[in-house]
Order: structure tokens, then C-alpha cells, then sequence
């Protein structure tokens, strides 16, 4: 049984379903497909190209145009028609999230004696302890020509403020924060990024 479309001759139609999912940095993904007479699919295409505003995504709360990435698929069908599988990208804010991670790993070293003129002055010992990890998890959506500025994440002492772990005495208290990892990937018009950024503490029982 054929589908009767009804509206303007020669218009791309929207069908449903369409999707749209929103992720936690920020990232929206919009997919929908859109019939199009075949023999005008010439017409329809150069409003098809990544990076052209997704069709029909007014509705759609975002920060900037939903754009189509990556390349449109085409179904021909025996009815005349073709199916356009439409893929678009945008961002819902420019703040994603950040979230704090804990780890620990307990060391052991030693210490050799200490003998000044024939005398031990110190014996030797073993020194054990646990090195304390703080890790800033940054997640967020730029645009494909932004820049990310690592010192504008890399925060305050008081953001890195010790948390004691219980049964040691703290040694150190100055978090050394570094960023330590970065990943980006690529949306087209948009890139996810994700940062995580540590802070290194060490207590010693």
C-alpha cells in the first residue's frame, strides 16, 4: 500500500518519527527523515550539505542552528520518491558539567640509614602512605572554530581544598592541579569536549 503524502508540490516532507536526544555536555543530536520527489532530488540537495541548518528545527531549544552532520543518506524507492536520513548537531548551553573524582594508591619507600662519621644517626625504616587523587571531570560543547582555554578550568587552591583519608597524617597539603587528559571529538560545526584535570596529594601513616 502506497503513502499519499498532501502538501505543496515539489516541498521535502518531514516524517516522523523524529529524535532527539540531549546528553550531558551539552550536545544535542537531532535525526529525522524527509521524502522527496526523485526527480527533484537535485533541488533538495544543496540544503543538504553538512554543515546547512537542519530542516524544521525551529522548535528545537538550543543554543545555535542545529546543524546537519555528518553527510545526508538517500533511500530511492520504487514509488517515485526518496527518503533523505537527515543527522544534526547543536548544543543546549555552553556550561556542560563538572564533576569531582577520588582515588587513592598507597606507596612504600625506603629509607636508607643515615651514618655521619661512623655513627648511625638514623636507622633505616620503610615509609608507607597513600597518594591522594583529585580529578576535575569537565565536559562541554564548543563550537568547531573555539579555542579551549585550559587555564580558565584549571581552578583555585580552594577547589582542590585536602580531604583527610582517615588513619593518615597529612604530609603534604597543596594540591598540584595539571590537566592530564583531553579529548575532543568532532560534531561538524561542533566538538565535545572532555577534560579531566588532577590534583596530587600525599599522606604518610
Amino acid at each position: 500500500m502506497q503513502t499519499i503524502y498532501e502538501k505543496n508540490a515539489g516541498d521535502l516532507i518531514a516524517t516522523l518519527p523524529r529524535t532527539v536526544n540531549y546528553y550531558d555536555s551539552g550536545l544535542i543530536k537531532v535525526s529525522q527523515t524527509f521524502v522527496g520527489r526523485t526527480d527533484l532530488s537535485n533541488v533538495f540537495r544543496p540544503s543538504l550539505e553538512v554543515g546547512d541548518v537542519f530542516p524544521t528545527n525551529t522548535d528545537i531549544r538550543s543554543v545555535d542552528s542545529i546543524r546537519i552532520f555528518p553527510n545526508v543518506s538517500e533511500n530511492v524507492r520504487p514509488d517515485g520518491m526518496t527518503d533523505f536520513i537527515v543527522n544534526g548537531y547543536g548544543r543546549a548551553n555552553t556550561t556542560g558539567i563538572s564533576r569531582y573524582e577520588y582515588n587513592t594508591t598507597t606507596f612504600s619507600q625506603s629509607v636508607p640509614e643515615l651514618v655521619v662519621n661512623g655513627v648511625v644517626i638514623r636507622d633505616a625504616y620503610t615509609m608507607t602512605g597513600v597518594y591522594r587523587l583529585k580529578t576535575k571531570i569537565i565536559k562541554r560543547v564548543l563550537t568547531a572554530s573555539e579555542q579551549y582555554d585550559f587555564n580558565a578550568d584549571i581552578t583555585s587552591d580552594d577547589d582542590f581544598t585536602p580531604v583527610l583519608v582517615q588513619g593518615f597524617a597529612e604530609l603534604s597539603g597543596v594540591w598540584e592541579p595539571a590537566v592530564v587528559n583531553y579529548q575532543s571529538q568532532s560534531y561538524g560545526e561542533f566538538q565535545e569536549i572532555t577534560v579531566a584535570i588532577t590534583g596530587v596529594q600525599v599522606f604518610e601513616f
